[in-house]
């Protein structure tokens, strides 16, 4: 349904994602011959069963961008003010209370980061390779003059942060009890930061590159949040009562399971 609200909205897939789709059958194939399989439909249908095609996940990897593309670019074109978001605290404020968020909760982080992976059981080369990619653009954004903007920028085109990249490495509402790494915690939480520091960082992960964007009042964050879920909610919702889904059972195939005794595996 996001998909063809994409579509009808006459917008275009970003560079991003039509250069992965470009690239999808190398990858594909290379990834069936490191798993030893006959073929790329021999890959797909251990994992989504009989009858799926490399031609269907194609399809399907393009609609998935679609929908994620139109989701995203609709909700953040959706203007958060601060006035909706102080009527919000008032509406709900004896619920919030329960969780116990009130204006008095305190503040949490605003931190950006770059994460280059570093990948699995890495050698002495590997991170040394991985901390150069880093440095490199570390020292070209600040040569460029250290602008958060230009900071998001390069976040989207090339963080491996899936939970941050969209958001242009962004990641709000941190506090000394949020669930990350260590030394990420404890960059943000050194004393005396302040907004425009930056530096780099290394975990488990790889290296990240860090930027500190500021504080903000924990039931600020908390309650822009949830209106953020309601407008996503809104989203799909119009998407699938406008394009209602169908199914055509006749094109389901059903895969056949055979049973064999203890005698027969032997």
């Amino acid at each position: 349904s996001l998909a063809l609200a994409f579509d009808e909205a006459g917008m275009t897939m970003s560079e991003e994602y039509q250069e992965k789709l470009d690239g999808l059958e190398d990858e594909l194939k290379k990834d069936a011959e490191e798993g030893k399989y006959e073929s790329i439909d021999a890959m797909i249908q251990t994992d989504a069963g009989p009858g799926a095609l490399a031609e269907d996940y194609y399809l399907y990897t393009t609609l998935y961008y679609k929908a994620y593309s139109y989701f995203n670019n609709s909700l953040d074109a959706i203007e958060i003010t601060d006035k909706m978001i102080d009527d919000y605290f008032t509406k709900n404020q004896a619920k919030l209370s329960l969780d116990g968020i009130t204006k008095d909760t305190g503040d949490s982080f605003k931190v950006r980061h770059i994460l280059f992976q570093v990948g699995e059981k890495p050698t002495e080369e590997d991170w040394e390779t991985c901390r150069k990619k880093a440095q490199d653009m570390l020292d070209q954004w600040v040569a460029d003059g250290c602008s958060e903007d230009n900071f998001a920028q390069l976040a989207k085109k090339h963080s491996e942060d899936p939970g941050s990249k969209e958001q242009g490495g962004m990641y709000y509402g941190l506090t000394d009890q949020t669930n990350f790494v260590q030394e990420f915690k404890d960059w943000y939480l050194a004393e005396g930061r302040q907004v425009g520091d930056y530096g780099l960082v290394k975990t488990s992960y790889g290296y990240h590159i860090m930027y500190y964007s500021g504080t903000e009042p924990i039931w600020y964050y908390y309650c822009r949040e949830m209106i953020r879920d309601e407008e996503a909610n809104k989203l799909v919702t119009a998407a699938v009562e406008k394009y209602t889904p169908s199914i055509d059972y006749e094109k389901i195939l059903i895969g056949e399971v055979k049973l064999t005794t203890e005698a027969e595996k032997k």
